[in-house]
């Protein structure tokens, strides 16, 4: 029996025979073939293969009395909880509560600018249309810039257009902030994949890229509507603002604890 063995299987049993792969006897002569009464199932490498094992030994031989030890268990949280998938799921949270404030609050933002709800529906609209564009070129030009440059390139971006809806804009100057928003949103998203990747190489943390960018979306309108006093909504693309701000620092830390990392190993 093999070390990496997890049971042996008396070659006897009739559905052992059927249930696993029959080995190759055929140059064997007939007591050689009787000698061989032992099949060996090898250490499992995942949850399912050791789920198969045990039901088979259980199948097999409780009734004989054997019974399975505790079976080790994935630890896919383990990837999560780590310094380098945390910082980076919450690079994407922040930069996503940039956007959620933003557009959660952008009509009346506007009608504090003196511009009318209809005309702020038709840039939300026309910003739709922008976020299929910018999708679409992120997928042309992923693979030629490095995920680290377009993340910051792109907080520097959320950050400028925040400054510029707090400013009190002109109505062709909200045009264009809005639409430079509804750009960069989606132009983001497979660089920051990218690092959840990088992040977390069993790619554990990649799955919850989308639920920290709901997440943002979400938490966003809520903590900017505890900044607005009164009528004035400034301070709601200034807590945008602040929110892009805390995404590049995010990632900044991440790029500093994966090069340590690095280091040390």
């Amino acid at each position: 029996m093999h070390l990496n063995s997890i049971v042996g299987i008396p070659f006897e049993s009739t559905h052992a025979r059927h249930m696993l792969p029959m080995p190759d006897h055929g140059s064997e002569r007939p007591e050689q073939q009787r000698r061989a009464r032992l099949f060996t199932i090898r250490a499992a490498d995942s949850a399912g293969q050791r789920s198969s094992a045990s039901i088979l030994v259980n199948r097999m031989y409780a009734w004989r009395g054997y019974k399975n030890a505790e079976l080790p268990k994935d630890e896919n949280l383990a990837n999560v909880l780590t310094v380098p998938s945390l910082t980076a799921l919450l690079s994407v949270f922040c930069y996503f509560m940039f956007f959620g404030a933003v557009w959660a609050f952008l009509e009346p933002l506007g009608a504090q600018y003196g511009i009318d709800g209809r005309t702020v529906g038709l840039i939300v609209s026309a910003s739709l249309a922008v976020q299929v564009l910018g999708a679409m070129t992120a997928t042309a030009f992923e693979a030629r810039i490095d995920y680290r440059l377009a993340i910051v390139a792109i907080g520097v971006i959320a950050f400028a257009s925040s400054v510029v809806l707090a400013s009190g804009p002109g109505l062709t100057t909200f045009w264009a902030a809005a639409l430079v928003m509804g750009f960069i949103l989606l132009f983001i998203v497979p660089y920051q994949i990218r690092l959840a990747i990088i992040a977390d190489e069993t790619r554990t943390a990649v799955l919850l890229v989308p639920a920290a960018q709901l997440f943002g979306l979400a938490i966003g309108p809520i903590a900017a509507s505890l900044l607005i006093d009164g009528k004035d909504f400034r301070p709601v693309p200034e807590f945008a603002a602040a929110s892009a701000v805390a995404s590049v620092a995010l990632l900044g830390l991440f790029v500093l604890v994966v090069r340590r990392g690095r280091a040390i190993a």
